[in-house]
């Protein structure tokens, strides 16, 4: 599915409606896909509207293959290594340019299994493009009030953007590596509780590093990522590739937005995720409280952040002064932010978060993490 940029209401208002699948239906659709299987051009333009609806395409990935080249090489024969193909007109092409007629007992011995497996592979494709993989309607994106987009979705540069976005994904194995132990524990709590086909949301998802964490998501997860970073969105859909999680009828959308102003409906959200992310936005109290706002009743806000010590009141000093430059160079992050004391001040019905240190990190030692539920 293409991300949605900029609030599009078009876009925004796009949802996928309940179908069902009969047999027959998948039978009709494979005969309709025998009868195309000669239009490799048509084929073509069908697998490219299935990547198109966004299960599995990602940025600067080559284009699909079309059906018939699928079907030409899977119609390789022969120890030479260079194999034989069909062509339309019944003539048997070899690896020399030599070519021999065919009878007609043996061109149907031939075709016929290609395409009997081109009208079956139609036939899923077809499903594909119609949606058949999630069976629910994906919670609605909308776009947030202007005066909110004035205040906090302030102009970025792109060009620092780029540069922030590869940092992220390819600076931070480290730090993940130190954090690692707790996310998982955090995420499998967290899984356990989602219901079927459940929706989640990670506020700044960024190059996706915790798609390694919810490879147990339920069947037909409505998985959504919000991030004012447009370059991010190439990492995150090759981390989620990475981690198979589009899988099983899970779907992945992307879209600009900051955590201040959500396009997101009030109440859609089984699970909100947000790490390192808190540290950056221009107002956590509003923050938090959008976070809030898109839970369901009883839903969990998943959070991991580093922040000011707690501990050591010397380098919480340090941390204080440093961070002006920090904000400057790292995109808004600030060292120096209480973030648990925020979410605990945000009304949730119950937040259960720990504050603790790792090593070698510096000034982001410091760090809470824990969930909260609405």
């Amino acid at each position: 599915m293409a991300s949605l940029r900029k609030y599009d209401a078009s876009k925004l208002q796009h949802q996928r409606h309940p179908r069902t699948l009969t047999t027959k239906f998948v039978v009709v659709v494979g005969l309709f896909g025998v009868f195309c299987l000669c239009q490799g051009h048509w084929m073509g333009s069908c697998y490219s509207s299935a990547m198109g609806h966004g299960m599995q395409s990602r940025a600067g990935a080559p284009a699909a293959q079309s059906m018939l080249e699928s079907l030409q090489h899977s119609g390789r024969t022969g120890s030479s290594g260079h194999g034989s193909t069909f062509d339309a007109m019944g003539t048997l092409r070899g690896s020399a340019g030599i070519k021999e007629k065919l009878s007609a007992a043996s061109m149907r011995r031939r075709v016929l299994p290609l395409l009997l497996l081109g009208g079956l592979s139609m036939g899923c494709s077809c499903a594909t493009c119609m949606g058949a993989q999630k069976a629910d309607a994906m919670a609605q994106l909308v776009a947030p009030g202007q005066a909110a987009l004035k205040k906090y979705d302030t102009p970025r540069n792109p060009v620092l953007d780029v540069a922030f976005a590869r940092g992220m994904a390819c600076g931070m194995v480290e730090y993940e590596r130190a954090q690692s132990q707790k996310k998982r524990q955090l995420f499998n709590k967290m899984l356990k509780g989602l219901p079927a086909s459940p929706t989640v949301v990670e506020v700044g998802m960024g190059s996706f590093p915790n798609a390694l964490y919810l490879k147990q998501l339920p069947p037909q997860t409505d998985l959504v990522g919000v991030d004012p970073n447009d370059s991010m969105e190439q990492y995150a859909r090759e981390n989620a590739n990475k981690a198979d999680l589009l899988r099983d009828g899970t779907s992945l959308r992307i879209t600009h937005g900051v955590a201040e102003a959500l396009p997101l409906e009030s109440g859609i959200a089984d699970a909100v995720v947000c790490t390192l992310t808190l540290c950056s936005v221009q107002d956590p109290d509003k923050a938090v409280s959008e976070i809030k706002r898109v839970l369901k009743p009883g839903g969990k806000f998943l959070f991991l952040e580093h922040v000011k010590s707690e501990t050591d009141p010397e380098f919480a000093e340090e941390q204080v002064k440093k961070t002006p430059s920090q904000v400057a160079r790292a995109d808004g992050c600030h060292l120096d932010r209480r973030t648990l004391q925020t979410i605990k001040a945000a009304g949730f019905g119950d937040v259960d978060a720990e504050y603790y240190e790792i090593r070698n990190f510096g000034y982001l030692n410091p760090t809470v993490a824990g969930i909260a539920t609405a």
